[in-house]
C-alpha cells in the first residue's frame, strides 16, 4: 500500500497533539501510526544504558483483531536513532498487505520524519517524569519550598510554578500560598529576591508570623532563579519551621537532596568545573541531550573541549578575570559531538565541591538569536553605508535638494542648500532637518521645535500645495516655478519634486530639487521682448508695404497705359520707330516692376493674416495655359520652349487670380534658372480622387539639397552659380508656397540630379484640392 507522507505526518501530530499529556500522547502517536499504515500490533521498544536491557515503551494492538491468531503475518522493524539511545518500532501486518508479499510499508524517506516527532514526544515524557520526580524530592524534604514565576524578579508573583505538600494547596494560582499570603509579608519576600538576583547569592530572611494565636518565626532562604525558555524567572523560597527544627545534618542532607533534584530536572544544560584545572565534575541530563555526549565521556573532558580551538584563547583571557560570585556572559560558541556549534549564554556561580573551589554553570542556547542580531547587524551596515551614499550622491549635486518624509517632514538637505541658506541668510525659507518643510507654522506632520523660532518667509503657497500633491501621492512628480525677494532683487527658481513609494506602492515621502532659473529668466523676458518688437517691426513693415505698394502701383499704370498708348501709336504715329521700340521696352520693364510690387505686397498681406483666397470651381490647365501666355515676353527673351500636358479632370478649388500668380512665378523661375534656349515642361495629373497635381520642370542646374528647405524663404536665391541678369527678387517660390498652402495645398522641391535622373534640372510640384463638385 502507497503511504503519502504529508498525510502521515498531519495525521500523526494531530494524534498526540489532541492528546492530554506526553504519556498520552506517544500511545495515541503509536495508535495513529497503526492505523495508518493497517498494521495488526505496533511496538516501540527503548534500549537501555546497557545494550542487553531493553524496555517497552509501548504496546498497541488493533482493536477487535488478535495479533497472536493464526494467518500469515509480516514484521517491519524500523530503526530510529534518538540521541543518546536508539528506539525499534515493529509494525505487525497481515501479509496481503506488503508489496507481493514482503517488502517496507513505510519507506526510507519517511523514518527520519517519524524519528523527529517521537524525539518531541520522549522529550515531553522525559521532561514529564522528571519534574514528577523533582516534586517527589521537594516533597520529601522537611523543608517548605515554593517556585515562584515573576518579571521583574521582584515583582508581583506571575505564576506558582512549584508548591511543596507543606503548604496549603487551595491557593490561587498566582497568590503566594499560606502563611506566605499574610499581609506584610509579600514586600521582604521580593525584596530578598531582587538581592539575590543583584548579588548572585541566597538571601536569609526572617519573618514573625502570627499564626493561629501563637505568633512564630519564619525562616526562609530566597534564591534567584534565572529566565528560561519557557521561564520568565523568579525566585525559589525555602521555608523552615523553628517549632521542629531538625538537625544540622539532616537539613544539609535534604537540602543538597533537593539541589540535586533541581540540578538533574533543570531543562538547561547545567555542569560543573573544577576552577583550577576546569575539569567537568558533574553534568546533567539536559547537557547530555544538548551536546551529544554520554555521561562518562563528558565526565572525563575539560571545559576547553566544549569549545572551538580558535575560542579558545578568549575563554582563557575570561577565566583569568573573572569575577567573583554570580556572573552572566555571552555570546559564546559551544561544539557538540557531532561537530556542529551554537552559540550560548553562560551563568555561572562559584561554589564548593567535594572541598575544591568550583564553578556551577547553566548554558542558555541563544542560537536564533544570534544569528537574528547577524542578520540585523548586517541590514544595519548596509543601510549606513546606503546612507552615506545617498548623502554623498545628494552633495554632489549642485541644486538645492531636500529628502521628505511620508508626513512632510525633512529628512535631509544637501551642501547646495546650506550654502544657499548661509548666502540668504534670514531672506532663506525656513526648512530644517527634523521639522515640517513649512517651517515652525501650520505644520503639516512634524512636532513643534524647542526654542524659539527663526522668524522667515514661508514658502509660496502655491509651492506648497504643489509638494503636498506629491508627498500625499495625488501626483506622482511636479515641476514649479516660484520667486523670491533676496536683498531688492527677485530671483526665480524651478523646483521639482518626484515622489517615492514603498513596496506597496503606497506614497513614503518625496524628493524636492530646486535651481535657480533667475538668468534663464532674465533671457526669456529679453528674447519675449525681442520678440515684440520684431512683431511690432513686422506690422510695421508689412503696413509700409502695403502703403507703399500702394503708391507705387498708382504710378506704375499711368507709365504702363502710357507705354502702351505710344508703343500702339493710339494717337497717331510716332516718327521715330526707335521710340515706339523704347515705348515698349518702358511697357515690359513696368510690367514686370507692377509683378513685384503686387507680389510684395501680397506677401506683406499674407504675413498679416489679411490675405484670403475666393475659391471657386477653375479648371487648372486653362489657368497654366493664361499664366504661361503672360510669361511669353520671357520665353522670347531667353529663347526657351514651353511643353504643356494634361490628364484626367483638372478641376480644382481655387481662386484663380491666385492660382494664375503662383503658376506665372513658377513659370518664370523654370525659365530664367534654365539653360539658355533651355526647355521647360508642365504636366498636370487630375487622375486623383481628392486632389489636382501640377509639375513644372526646368533643365537648369538644380539646388543643392542644402539649399532646397530654404529656397522658399522670401528673398532666397535657388542657386549661387546663377548670373546675377537673371535673377529675381527672390519672392517667386516664397509666394507659391504661400498660394498653395492658402488653399489647403502644398508645395514640393525635388533636385532631379539627386533624384537620379540623368539630367540636372528643379522640378516644382504643386498639390491642390479638387473641388467637391468636380
Amino acid at each position: 500500500m502507497a503511504i503519502d507522507p504529508v498525510a502521515l505526518n498531519r495525521r500523526l501530530l494531530h494524534a498526540a497533539a489532541d492528546a492530554g499529556g506526553p504519556a498520552a500522547a506517544l500511545v495515541a502517536w503509536t495508535a495513529a501510526l497503526g492505523d495508518a499504515t493497517g498494521a495488526v500490533r505496533v511496538t516501540l521498544w527503548q534500549a537501555g544504558r546497557n545494550a542487553a536491557a531493553i524496555r517497552i515503551l509501548v504496546d498497541w494492538k488493533a482493536p477487535g483483531i488478535d495479533a497472536g491468531a493464526d494467518g500469515p503475518r509480516c514484521e517491519q522493524v524500523i530503526r530510529l536513532l534518538i540521541h543518546p539511545r536508539q528506539v525499534l518500532a515493529t509494525l505487525v501486518l497481515p501479509a496481503a498487505m506488503m508489496p507481493g508479499g514482503a517488502g517496507e510499508v513505510v519507506p526510507a524517506d519517511l523514518v527520519r520524519d517519524l524519528g523527529a516527532q517521537l524525539k518531541i514526544l520522549l522529550q515531553g515524557l522525559a521532561a514529564e517524569e522528571r519534574a514528577a520526580t523533582l516534586a517527589a524530592a521537594l516533597d520529601a524534604g522537611r523543608d517548605g519550598v515554593v517556585v515562584v514565576e515573576a518579571r521583574p524578579v521582584d515583582g508581583p508573583p506571575g505564576r506558582l510554578v512549584h508548591v511543596s505538600r507543606h503548604f496549603d494547596p487551595a491557593a490561587a494560582p498566582a497568590v503566594l500560598p499560606p502563611p506566605l499570603d499574610r499581609p506584610g509579608m509579600a514586600r521582604p519576600l521580593r525584596e530578598a529576591a531582587a538581592r539575590a538576583a543583584a548579588q548572585g547569592e541566597a538571601q536569609a530572611l526572617e519573618m514573625l508570623h502570627p499564626g493561629d494565636g501563637t505568633p512564630r518565626v519564619l525562616k526562609m532562604s530566597i534564591q534567584a532563579l534565572p529566565p528560561a525558555r519557557l521561564f520568565e524567572g523568579g525566585w525559589l523560597g525555602v521555608l523552615r519551621d523553628p517549632a521542629a527544627p531538625p538537625g544540622e545534618a539532616e537539613v544539609i542532607a535534604s537540602q543538597r537532596k533537593m539541589i540535586q533534584a533541581l540540578y538533574d530536572a533543570n531543562p538547561l544544560p547545567m555542569w560543573i568545573y573544577d576552577e583550577q584545572d576546569f575539569r567537568l565534575l558533574s553534568v546533567n541530563e539536559a547537557m547530555v541531550g544538548k551536546y551529544g555526549y554520554d555521561r562518562e565521556t563528558l565526565l572525563g573532558m575539560t571545559l576547553l573541549a566544549l569549545r572551538p580551538a580558535e575560542d579558545v584563547p578568549a575563554l582563557m583571557t575570561r577565566l583569568t578575570t573573572r569575577a567573583s560570585g554570580h556572573e552572566v556572559s555571552g555570546p559564546w560558541r559551544h561544539r557538540a559531538a557531532d561537530g556542529r556549534t551554537f552559540y550560548v549564554e553562560i551563568a555561572t556561580h562559584r561554589l564548593d565541591w567535594e572541598g575544591r573551589p568550583a564553578i556551577l554553570t547553566a548554558a542558555i542556547d541563544i542560537t536564533d538569536r544570534e544569528l537574528a542580531n547577524r542578520v540585523l547587524r548586517s541590514r544595519q551596515g548596509e543601510t549606513d553605508r546606503l546612507l552615506r551614499m545617498q548623502t554623498a550622491i545628494i552633495d554632489t549635486i549642485p541644486a538645492q535638494v531636500w529628502l521628505l518624509d511620508v508626513a512632510g517632514n525633512v529628512m535631509a538637505v544637501n551642501r547646495a542648500w546650506s550654502r544657499f541658506a548661509e548666502e540668504m541668510g534670514e531672506t532663506a525659507p525656513d526648512v530644517q532637518v527634523g521639522r515640517d518643510f513649512r517651517g515652525a507654522a501650520g505644520g503639516y506632520g512634524g512636532a513643534e521645535p524647542a526654542g524659539p523660532a527663526r522668524m522667515a518667509p514661508p514658502i509660496q503657497a502655491d509651492a506648497v500645495a504643489a509638494i503636498l500633491s506629491v508627498v500625499t501621492g495625488r501626483l506622482p512628480e511636479i515641476s514649479h516655478e516660484y520667486r523670491l525677494k533676496v536683498r531688492d532683487q527677485t530671483r526665480w527658481f524651478r523646483m521639482t519634486a518626484v515622489g517615492v513609494t514603498d513596496e506597496a506602492g503606497l506614497p513614503n515621502g518625496a524628493v524636492v530639487m530646486s535651481v535657480e532659473i533667475t538668468d534663464m529668466k532674465r533671457a526669456q523676458f529679453e528674447i519675449m521682448a525681442a520678440q515684440n518688437r520684431a512683431i511690432a517691426a513686422s506690422a510695421a513693415k508689412s503696413l509700409f508695404l502695403a502703403h507703399m505698394s500702394h503708391e507705387l502701383r498708382t504710378p506704375l499704370n499711368a507709365v504702363i497705359g502710357f507705354a502702351d498708348v505710344i508703343e500702339g501709336q493710339m494717337l497717331g504715329p510716332v516718327g521715330v520707330g526707335t521710340y515706339r521700340d523704347y515705348a515698349g521696352h518702358i511697357a515690359v520693364a513696368g510690367r514686370h516692376l507692377l509683378q513685384i510690387i503686387d507680389g510684395l505686397l501680397d506677401l506683406a498681406n499674407i504675413e498679416s493674416g489679411q490675405l484670403s483666397p475666393e475659391r471657386r470651381a477653375a479648371g487648372l490647365d486653362a489657368l497654366v495655359r493664361e499664366a504661361a501666355t503672360s510669361c511669353a515676353a520671357v520665353l522670347r527673351r531667353y529663347g526657351a520652349t514651353l511643353d504643356i500636358g494634361a490628364r484626367g479632370n483638372t478641376t480644382a478649388d481655387v481662386d484663380a487670380r491666385l492660382t494664375r500668380r503662383m503658376i506665372g512665378f513658377l513659370i518664370d523661375n523654370a525659365i530664367r534658372y534654365g539653360h539658355r534656349g533651355g526647355h521647360v515642361q508642365i504636366r498636370i495629373d487630375g487622375s486623383a480622387d481628392d486632389r489636382v497635381s501640377i509639375d513644372i520642370t526646368d533643365d537648369g542646374p538644380g539646388v543643392p539639397a542644402e539649399r532646397l528647405q530654404t529656397v522658399t524663404e522670401p528673398f532666397s536665391m535657388p542657386s549661387g552659380s546663377v548670373r546675377p541678369e537673371r535673377a529675381g527678387v527672390g519672392l517667386g517660390l516664397p509666394l507659391a508656397r504661400h498660394y498653395a498652402e492658402l488653399h489647403g495645398g502644398r508645395l514640393e522641391l525635388t533636385d532631379r540630379h539627386a533624384a537620379g535622373e540623368a539630367s540636372s534640372g528643379l522640378r516644382v510640384r504643386i498639390t491642390l484640392p479638387r473641388h467637391p463638385e468636380a
